[in-house]
């Protein structure tokens, strides 16, 4: 009984957002993360969000997101808070994919473009001299009415 009352409730909401979709002013988003001190040992945990009616439901799905990013542990995932905001504006990550680095780096800024160069720049700084030029991006989205370059998605 509780499941269908849930399973309804689900799409009585789902109707509603296709029934009122958020203008792209209105869309809100999040980015948490949970960084230890010694990133190359125990890993960072993210998360983020887009496109949400309010800061409260973005910020909410950012921390679910970063607390159970399966990249990390539980002591990392207790450290998990929102970083920042990137309504309207796009949002990246860089990492070094090898495992026991401390490479990773984040960007928020209104392209593509320029959010991929932070996410790399402060990435290459973290890897450490030998690691710099194994970072790459591993997430670019953007919210709202965010500038994309032509052909982009």
């Amino acid at each position: 009984m509780v499941g269908r009352i849930i399973a309804i409730f689900a799409l009585t909401c789902a109707s509603a957002l296709i029934s009122f979709p958020l203008s792209p002013t209105q869309a809100k988003s999040a980015f948490a993360a949970g960084i230890p001190d010694d990133v190359a040992d125990q890993g960072v945990a993210i998360g983020w969000t887009g496109n949400f009616a309010t800061h409260e439901e973005a910020e909410a799905g950012a921390l679910e997101k970063c607390r159970a990013n399966k990249n990390s542990n539980e002591a990392v995932h207790a450290l998990c808070k929102v970083v920042e905001h990137f309504d309207n504006r796009c949002f990246s990550v860089a990492i070094d994919p090898k495992a026991g680095t401390p490479g990773w780096g984040w960007g928020i800024a209104d392209t593509q473009s320029l959010a991929r160069d932070q996410a790399m720049a402060t990435c290459r700084s973290s890897a450490g001299a030998d690691r710099t030029s194994y970072c790459q991006i591993s997430t670019v989205l953007c919210d709202g009415a965010a500038k994309q370059p032509s052909g982009q998605p």
